[in-house]
């Protein structure tokens, strides 16, 4: 070997970095081929899960996993084809890329099938020798309906395989349909009924086409059996992991996709659950974290706006969650073209500061990509298994095609807890509202019988509050207006709750719905504007009397 390598030197032949591709439909010659005694190719896995090799024979050579001196794990395709002059580097990994569990090297086998060589799994090494505690299979973008492709047999093998995987569930991020048509959600809750594992699914975009822009909720119900939020909790060792499913209430990206009770509904849970590991399914990615391969998804096709910003704050805030999304459909393999295609978290000094973001690709039609384009693999079929540990979580990303795991798509995300301090709540009272001097006249109290309800009464138009707080305002403060509870009365009557009254901001007035606030200066204090309108009130009448209970929570 020596002598081989000093040859190589003394040739002075040419390092090369190149590329190089998965070969999925690459099987060496025996799964049981006992190694040369002298190695023509060697190899190293290098900091951040690159991988160097060094051939002293030019060729053609491929790379896999093997549990033992020339026994390959066959329930996993090949890592990549090289073609070899004297050195080259596969640099597609990520740093939480691992080996899969019972993994012991990477054999290095040539264009026949022989083995030529292995590689010591080093910092791939899957240190783990216990099964997981419980798997759960997850999807993404069925498509029952699509024409010109067969979601039906995809969907179908995919839910045998999570079930022949011992998957306890089948979790997916919406788009079971490709129309929202009532033939198609019978015809998922035709084959979820014979798939022998719970089924647990969210609303896509293609979900929400049966009533034009809207989610036929009724239509869901019925066929799918859930409603837009819901949760399902797993206990294990004590401890209870919690999968919390958010679906889109419409169509069009250009709007609000969701409701805003979902959010809310959304953000009380992770808010008591903030020390416990939370599962979270959604269709639409985040446009800066997972699943939007170099931004050529069509643009007007991303969430955006306020209700990104509160989902990703959410994401921030935190810690202890795993955000799984689809709707782009992208391949796995195309983390060849950036490193956080299928997996992104946000970290501080090398520790994780936000929740972990997994992009599932399409279980229908998976896109594939040369880094620049989008174009439709109607013979492909991926999704993943996940399998749960005490303080981590493995992904594996599966081809249901070959029925195989693929090693660029196998992950160990770290979910040791971390202690999220309670968020900071505050009900409002009559000491924070302080009489705008440009809109006087109203008159705000506390009721004695009615714990944290405020009463505001408003004897004209363009009459208003600041609503203030030295304690919780600062230049720098964020905060969201929650209103729980209120109720209209003008001279004692109960009536409906007019337009163009309430927090002010954005050029409208909220009051029955969560608002994140914007914070106005004025003179020497921070507030928030409460009023009626001078201009739009309208014939509403007067007086107005407002019982509201109404929570602030200060970022």
């Amino acid at each position: 070997m020596k002598v081989r390598k000093f040859l190589a030197w003394m040739l002075g032949l040419t390092t090369f970095i190149v590329g190089c591709t998965a070969d999925d439909s690459f099987e060496p010659a025996d799964t049981e081929v006992t190694p040369p005694i002298e190695e023509n190719v060697i190899g190293e896995v290098l900091d951040g899960n690159s991988i160097e090799v060094t051939s002293f024979i030019p060729g053609t050579y491929t790379l896999i996993y093997e549990k033992g001196s020339g026994q390959t794990m066959v329930n996993f395709s090949s890592i990549c084809t090289l073609s070899l002059e004297s050195l080259a580097r596969y640099e597609d990994f990520i740093d939480v890329n691992i080996a899969p569990r019972g993994a012991e090297a990477i054999g290095i086998y040539d264009a026949y099938g022989e083995r030529q060589g292995a590689i010591q799994l080093s910092t791939l090494s899957n240190d783990s020798s216990e099964a997981p505690i419980y798997s759960v299979g997850v999807l993404s973008d069925v498509h029952l309906g699509r024409s010109a492709i067969y979601p039906d047999t995809d969907f179908i093998d995919a839910l045998a395989f999570f079930k022949a995987k011992g998957a306890i569930m089948t979790c997916i991020c919406g788009d079971i349909s490709q129309n929202g048509a009532e033939e198609e959600f019978s015809l998922f809750k035709e084959i979820t009924s014979q798939a022998d594992i719970p089924v647990y699914t969210v609303t896509g975009n293609h979900d929400c086409t049966s009533s034009g822009d809207h989610i036929d909720t009724a239509l869901w119900t019925q066929y799918t059996g859930f409603p837009l939020v819901f949760e399902k909790s797993v206990e294990i060792n004590g401890k209870v992991d919690h999968f919390l499913f958010l679906g889109m209430s419409r169509w069009k990206f250009s709007s609000t996709i969701y409701l805003e009770s979902s959010l809310l509904w959304l953000e009380d849970k992770l808010e008591e659950y903030r020390n416990e590991r939370c599962f979270i399914f959604t269709h639409p990615f985040f446009p800066d974290r997972a699943g939007n391969l170099n931004e050529i998804y069509p643009s007007g096709n991303w969430l955006k706006g306020t209700q990104l910003a509160t989902l990703q704050d959410l994401c921030d805030s935190y810690p202890n969650t795993l955000w799984f999304s689809g709707h782009s459909h992208w391949e796995w393999k195309l983390q060849t073209y950036q490193d956080r295609a299928n997996i992104y978290t946000t970290k501080t000094d090398s520790e994780r500061s936000s929740g972990w973001c997994v992009h599932i690709p399409s279980c229908g039609v998976p896109i594939t990509s040369d880094g620049t384009t989008r174009v439709d693999n109607v013979h492909g079929s991926e999704g993943a298994v996940i399998e749960v540990h005490e303080n981590y979580v493995e992904v594996l990303g599966v081809d249901f095609k070959r029925g195989q795991y693929l090693p660029i798509a196998t992950y160990r995300l770290d979910t040791t807890p971390q202690v999220v301090e309670e968020k900071q709540k505050h009900y409002l009272s009559a000491k924070d509202f302080m009489e705008n001097p440009s809109k006087t006249g109203c008159v705000v109290a506390d009721i004695e019988d009615m714990p944290n309800y405020v009463e505001v009464t408003f004897t004209a138009k363009g009459q208003g509050f600041y609503v203030a707080n030295d304690t919780y305002f600062t230049d720098a403060t964020a905060v969201k207006i929650i209103v729980e509870d209120v109720q209209a009365f003008s001279n004692g009557e109960p009536i409906d709750i007019p337009e163009n009254v309430g927090f002010y901001g954005n050029s409208t007035y909220f009051l029955t719905s969560t608002y994140s606030a914007g914070i106005t200066h004025n003179s020497s204090y921070w507030g928030v504007q409460f009023q009626t309108s001078k201009s739009k009130y309208g014939d509403a009448p007067l007086p107005l009397t407002l019982r509201m209970k109404a929570q602030m929570i200060f970022h």
